[in-house]
């Protein structure tokens, strides 16, 4: 899929956070589990299993045509269980265009809809980075040209923009 997963420490807003993409798992209760493009977990009971997360703070998923439904619907309804999840963001691999759904109560989202030009805030975590940046070289290698075969390809190159972003 995207690759290893990634272990880098990170400062967000204070807390001892951990990106991770690619081969760690989230799961609830036993009730699913899925493999998110990449997620940030802040809670220390995420580090004691190196395969399996429970607590993340922040899910990212690359958004293609063939995708779209299940990641705006039942995969959304199955995060939403997830207590410490804030953020879950939707990154499109055809346009320059990020969707930020955040906690804002029990059961209440919030859905902001970035764009070329804009800047994406992820207040959950402490960062805020161009949309420029983020898609940064993508766009003129054709990754985000709506093909879904290169869906992958994307989401490998989505999570090194994101891990340079962290740095």
């Amino acid at each position: 899929m995207v690759g290893r997963a990634c272990f880098r420490s990170a400062r967000f807003g204070g807390a001892d956070c951990r990106f991770y993409s690619g081969n760690a798992k989230v799961n609830y209760r036993d009730e699913f589990y899925d493999y998110p493009d990449a997620f940030v977990s802040c809670d220390a009971r995420d580090r004691t299993d190196r395969l399996s997360k429970r607590y993340p703070k922040l899910i990212a998923e690359v958004r293609s045509p063939s995708t779209q439904a299940f990641e705006t619907g039942e995969q959304f309804e199955d995060y939403r269980k997830l207590e410490p999840l804030e953020e879950y963001v939707l990154i499109s691999q055809e346009e320059r265009r990020v969707e930020c759904r955040c906690r804002v109560g029990v059961g209440t989202w919030e859905s902001v809809v970035y764009g070329a030009g804009d800047r994406l805030v992820l207040n959950r975590i402490g960062l805020e980075l161009a949309i420029a940046r983020l898609y940064r070289g993508l766009l003129a290698k054709g990754f985000c040209v709506g093909s879904p075969q290169r869906v992958f390809r994307f989401a490998a190159c989505y999570t090194q923009s994101f891990q340079s972003c962290l740095r």
